[in-house]
């Protein structure tokens, strides 16, 4: 017997994989199914996954460098981090009661 799934996805996506498949001479069943035979009979992935991270460690270290220009600007860079403990509880503490 055979089974459904329904994926979502937004529509570029799903222009992009069906002009793949048929470009190929395929449809996204037929590569969906082929993708999980793969995964099920190779016990893999049929590609390597690959992380890129969303900022570079350069532009969070610039970053970094920024809040601390502006911390110093507004007089609470030397603030200790028990200070710092009790602004945020203090902040948490508002929010909750609106």
């Amino acid at each position: 017997m055979d089974s459904t799934i329904n994926l979502r996805v937004d529509n570029d996506t799903k222009n992009g994989i069906e002009a793949f498949c048929k470009g190929i001479g395929s449809d996204v069943s037929t590569i969906t199914r082929m993708f999980y035979a793969c995964c099920i009979n190779e016990g893999i992935l049929p590609f390597t996954p690959k992380y890129k991270p969303i900022v570079t460690a350069q532009q969070a270290i610039n970053a970094m460098r920024e809040c601390q220009k502006i911390s110093s600007a507004n007089g609470n860079s030397e603030m200790t981090l028990d200070e710092i403990n009790e602004v945020v509880s203090e902040c948490r503490k508002e929010s909750r009661t609106g």
